[in-house]
């Protein structure tokens, strides 16, 4: 019997969910034509009119806690902030699964 190690199978489980990730929310025709350049989070700005939660960056603890309860209450999330999470997130697998050295570089 093939035993894997726990980091390989959180691999296949990262994996996994980018494929349904882009399975379910898939670019459109015409989106997937489009050439997107990278941007900063820093140059994302929240709308004025914006009455979501405010998050900090990096998250401060009990985040998750006001973010649950955000969107329980149908509040929307700003493009900035949902921006900064998927980062922290990306980061952090980066450390735990794929090299700590590239995750100084993307830090940075």
């Amino acid at each position: 019997m093939l035993r894997l190690c726990q980091c390989q199978v959180q691999k296949h489980h990262v994996a996994q969910f980018y494929a349904h990730l882009k399975e379910e929310f898939g670019d459109h025709p015409e989106e997937a034509e489009a050439k997107a350049k990278p941007i900063a989070i820093s140059e994302i700005t929240v709308p004025q009119d914006y009455t979501g939660l405010m998050l900090d960056d990096p998250l401060a603890p009990g985040s998750g806690a006001d973010l649950l309860q955000s969107f329980l209450q149908g509040l929307p999330l700003a493009e900035k902030f949902a921006a900064s999470i998927l980062k922290q997130c990306a980061v952090q697998l980066c450390i735990t699964l794929i090299d700590p050295l590239r995750a100084v570089v993307i830090l940075s």
